[in-house]
């Protein structure tokens, strides 16, 4: 297990973040800002400990864990790569969705 961990955003989740901002910013753009920034911010944290939130056993099976970070009303979808020293961030979705990944 590496001390720290390169946290990689796919472009499906820099989408996500930009769906998010463009859907608050309808009633707030510091609102929007703030969220953006708070899950970045907590998605940047993963650099360390990102075993710490469980593994997602919702859904189809993968050929890898997948976890989940809750940053509410929103949840983080990623999975480490050890042999990377990486986290994948996959996807963000708000709690009320039902679709997963």
């Amino acid at each position: 297990m590496a001390d720290r961990y390169h946290v990689i955003l796919s472009p499906e989740a820099l989408g996500d973040l930009e769906r998010i901002f463009e859907f608050i910013s309808r009633d707030s753009v510091e609102n929007a800002a703030r969220m953006v920034d708070q899950i970045y911010t907590e998605c940047e944290s993963l650099d360390r400990f990102p075993h710490r939130y469980a593994v997602d056993r919702r859904g189809k099976p993968l050929p890898f864990e997948v976890r989940l970070m809750p940053v509410p009303p929103y949840r983080v979808i990623y999975r480490v790569i050890e042999e990377q020293a990486a986290v994948r961030i996959l996807t963000i979705r708000h709690g009320r969705q039902k679709q997963w990944p």
